[in-house]
């Protein structure tokens, strides 16, 4: 397309003009072919003074002998390495950066790493995901996490102006089907809470610690965080402000090189709460306490920690803990988790027909979408008592003996 010059350029500008589709295209010279001809980096923008900032850097960085990235050989296993550990690896958790690194390695390496992000089109991408999808029967969990990584990678490249579009914008995802049996089957079946309670109650260290799970509704990281100047004997509260987290340390090539357990902040804003504890975990929090005074005077802070060294305990640590319980009264084959307390504790309340809304800030969710759509087996059967209720009215309606009791404001949010 012809070129039409609109402006002269800056000093450090490189030769910037506009096209006639209005898009400003700016050039620097970055070296020199065999021939003798030069050689060219392009750079492409919205506005002038968009491209004016891309040429000069570009300008200073071949002035200081930084040569710009020659994107017609860079694949995608380059890229995403390159994104992952120098500007991903500043911005997110440990965690996520590993979780980045095994979608990576595990699926989008071997599929289309060695292809070059120039060439790379929609058509391959959706090829992979077709083939997870059906071929490899993975979870729609796994290939939304394919397409997530390779697409934030690939928008990064946009921004370094290696590619202009993003191939990974124009695919589709496969349907995804939640399984509200599967979802049911988190929660400890009815028939064995008395049997886990009665267990526990004669075990030092796991009464208190399920009893706060199952009532409390804590995360498992949650529980090992606390500390006892978030408990308040006094009003019977409980306050969650830190979880523990596994974190990862890794070399520049993103591979392991330890992994340690840090304490940090809960999942999300909403997860800093303060719950009103039944009695019967403040009476076990308060047993616990006298237990672990005597037997290590100098303990941490931490409400649960190792009775041996008195220091935090590590998530390995309490689950081994946690399944010799099992082990001890012949529950280990119940595949009962430590996050099936969590579970629990929200279907015993949407079971009695507590409001959704104060289930999910108990829980510490996001968003009430969240619960809903975790428990939607549970509030299948909740809201099944409506129509119980709404046949009432109407029978009442009809011989005349309905009357309503009070007038209710409700603000659904």
């Amino acid at each position: 397309m012809p070129r039409q010059k609109k402006t002269r350029r800056g000093n450090n500008e490189g030769s910037i003009f506009q096209r006639k589709n209005g898009q400003w295209v700016g050039e620097v010279t970055v070296g020199y072919k065999p021939d003798g001809k030069r050689k060219y980096k392009t750079f492409y923008g919205k506005t002038r003074e968009e491209v004016a900032r891309k040429v000069t850097k570009a300008t200073n960085d071949v002035f200081n002998g930084l040569m710009p990235i020659d994107s017609s050989k860079v694949t995608v296993e380059q890229l995403i390495m390159e994104w992952l550990m120098k500007y991903k690896r500043v911005s997110v958790t440990a965690r996520t950066l590993e979780f980045y690194l095994s979608i990576s390695k595990a699926i989008i390496f071997p599929a289309i790493g060695s292809v070059p992000i120039q060439k790379l089109t929609a058509n391959q991408i959706q090829n992979v995901i077709t083939d997870l999808s059906i071929k490899q029967s993975k979870s729609y969990r796994t290939v939304k996490a394919f397409r997530d990584t390779l697409r934030q990678a690939l928008n990064w490249a946009i921004d370094l102006n290696l590619i202009v579009t993003n191939p990974a914008e124009k695919t589709n995802l496969p349907k995804n089907d939640r399984n509200p049996e599967k979802e049911s089957a988190k929660a400890i079946p009815v028939s064995l809470r008395a049997t886990i309670l009665q267990a526990a109650e004669n075990d030092t260290i796991m009464k208190p610690a399920i009893l706060t799970l199952m009532f409390l509704g804590l995360r498992s990281a949650e529980l090992l965080a606390l500390r006892w100047k978030d408990v308040n004997f006094d009003d019977g509260s409980v306050t969650i402000l830190n979880a523990i987290s596994i974190r990862p340390d890794f070399d520049d090539f993103g591979n392991h090189t330890k992994r340690q357990t840090v304490v940090t902040s809960p999942k999300t804003v909403a997860g800093y709460r303060t719950l009103q504890a039944p009695p019967m975990v403040i009476d076990a929090l308060k047993e616990w306490k006298s237990y672990i005074d005597a037997k290590k005077p100098e303990h941490s802070d931490f409400v649960f920690c190792s009775t041996k060294s008195g220091n935090m305990r590590t998530y390995n640590a309490f689950r081994t803990s946690y399944r010799n319980f099992l082990k001890r009264n012949d529950l280990d084959g119940y595949n009962i988790s430590l996050h099936s307390y969590r579970h629990t504790f929200a279907t015993l309340l949407l079971e009695k027909n507590v409001n959704p809304k104060i289930v999910s800030k108990l829980l510490g969710h996001a968003d009430i979408s969240i619960t809903l759509g975790t428990y939607s087996h549970v509030m299948k059967e909740v809201y099944g008592c409506v129509a119980d209720t709404l046949s009432d009215i109407y029978v009442d309606t009809m011989v005349g003996s309905y009357k309503p009791q009070s007038t209710v404001t409700v603000n659904v949010q």
